[in-house]
């Protein structure tokens, strides 16, 4: 604020400033009082802005549109329990927008709520948000359904025991789960390709990889699905439980000699194969512990 006040230069024009900035965290705050189960904000946002999301359950539904605009539209849910319980989670449950021109964070802060004799409780909160395509999205929740389509930037995504959906975006993936299932379709990877998961299912569809990949997991499965024209460096670790298979021949010395057909569990004490794909590429390090991993011929 200091170096606000002095660029300014005056401490009443400062306040003015002060005003008006905080002027959007007010108006959230009487927004979700006059309309407590749902509302609507609109932020203007940059290209190649950021939007960060928190969500520990409900719904995180981000989709790219021709808007210069982020557009939160917020809907509470409590399903079961008596009209005194859902009076007093509606109250408690919180959507804050901390928000500047190139940067949006959107949070919720859930009650500490406790109901001993009610049965078969929903709760949780949807946000279903329209954001400029060219920005980059972080999304972070524990049990969500998360959904992200229609982005050219780069996405990163922490969750736990959540679904997550990735259509047709264009940039770097870094992506943290542990257990649910992870679907990337229609994907061109500009930058790396990050996915580490833990008990989680996992398939990216990418049409094109320009970048490095590094996927593991330590129980789960991991497809890759790749066209043909996708050329890859490979680099597999994999231990005496894990499962691998290759739909492509990989290139494993300079003699050009090729391996075929590779598949199931190679090796007694673990599998290590480097090779090329479609004469090589960017490097794809694959690791996994007992899980399923592989590349496939996608379309």
């Amino acid at each position: 604020m200091n170096r606000r006040m002095n660029w300014l230069g005056g401490v009443g024009v400062a306040f003015v400033v002060t005003m008006a900035l905080s002027a959007p965290c007010v108006f959230a705050q009487s927004a979700q009082e006059a309309n407590p189960e749902s509302f609507q904000r609109s932020f203007p946002m940059n290209s190649g802005g950021t939007l960060v999301v928190e969500n520990r359950k409900g719904t995180i539904h981000v989709t790219g549109s021709d808007s210069n605009e982020v557009v939160v539209h917020v809907r509470k849910i409590f399903e079961g329990g008596d009209e005194k319980d859902r009076k007093e989670w509606m109250a408690g449950t919180k959507v804050s927008f901390d928000n500047m021109a190139d940067h949006l964070n959107v949070t919720v802060e859930y009650p500490d709520f406790t109901c001993v004799f009610c049965v078969n409780i929903t709760d949780g909160v949807e946000l279903t948000i329209a954001v400029p395509h060219a920005i980059n999205i972080e999304l972070n929740g524990t049990r969500p359904d998360m959904a992200i389509s229609s982005i050219a930037g780069n996405i990163r995504i922490s969750s736990n025991r959540a679904r997550i959906d990735v259509r047709s975006t264009e940039g770097a993936i870094r992506i943290d789960a542990n257990r649910g299932d992870v679907r990337l379709s229609d994907v061109a990877i500009k930058g790396r390709l990050e996915l580490t998961s833990n008990r989680a299912e996992a398939v990216i569809e990418a049409k094109s990889i320009a970048g490095n990949a590094d996927l593991e997991t330590e129980r789960g499965s991991i497809a890759l699905r790749i066209p043909s024209t996708v050329g890859l460096d490979l680099d597999y670790v994999g231990g005496r439980r894990a499962e691998f298979h290759c739909d492509f021949p990989v290139t494993v010395n300079t003699n050009g000699t090729e391996l075929r057909n590779v598949s199931g569990r190679v090796g007694r004490n673990g599998t290590h194969i480097t090779g090329k794909l479609n004469q090589g590429g960017p490097e794809a390090m694959l690791r996994t512990t007992r899980g399923t991993v592989s590349i496939e011929k996608g379309s």
